[in-house]
């Protein structure tokens, strides 16, 4: 696929998995639905402040079909030898890029996260810091595949025929 028209940006914030909702109650008793996670909405209004700069306003708004990429970056503790950030606490791959995508939308960088039609490279690594590296770009319109092969079926039926007689409804005869 060529390379198409894109923007990338840090996000130094850590990241936060967006899960499932959670059934909670107000003060006055009125149940209302939170996510579960504290850290999801910080982490996307960080998504949105990295995208949007120090003016406010989005510095790239995509239209159509687009391409990410997402490096999750987490500060390894000193009581940790693992190679790969795999803790529970730091959340599942699908639902941190779900967080990005939300935030994506929020920053208004796309209209809707339905419109991300590849994730070309999503990672979780240790890094200097919390963070995340995320590029989007717009996606390339796909070439027409041509079939590796074509067969001419009446031509292949012609020579069955003839190779073989009553093979196309001929009588066969003895003699």
């Amino acid at each position: 696929m060529p390379m198409s028209e894109g923007f990338s940006f840090y996000v130094q914030h850590r990241a936060a998995p967006q899960g499932s909702k959670v059934l909670d109650h107000g003060k006055n008793g009125k149940p209302f639905m939170r996510e579960s996670s504290a850290g999801v909405k910080p982490f996307r209004t960080a998504i949105r402040r990295a995208a949007q700069g120090p003016g406010g306003k989005t510095a790239f708004h995509f239209f159509g079909p687009v391409v990410v990429s997402i490096e999750f970056e987490f500060l390894q503790p000193k009581s940790n030898e693992d190679v790969y950030p795999t803790a529970k606490t730091i959340g599942d791959i699908d639902k941190l890029t779900r967080a990005v995508l939300d935030g994506l939308v929020e920053a208004k960088v796309i209209d809707d996260d339905s419109l991300v039609v590849g994730l070309e490279s999503v990672t979780k690594t240790w890094g200097p810091r919390d963070g995340a590296f995320i590029s989007v770009r717009s996606a390339a319109v796909p070439s027409h595949i041509e079939p590796q092969s074509s067969v001419d079926f009446g031509a292949y039926l012609d020579s069955l025929a003839q190779e073989s007689p009553g093979f196309a409804g001929e009588e066969v005869t003895d003699g």
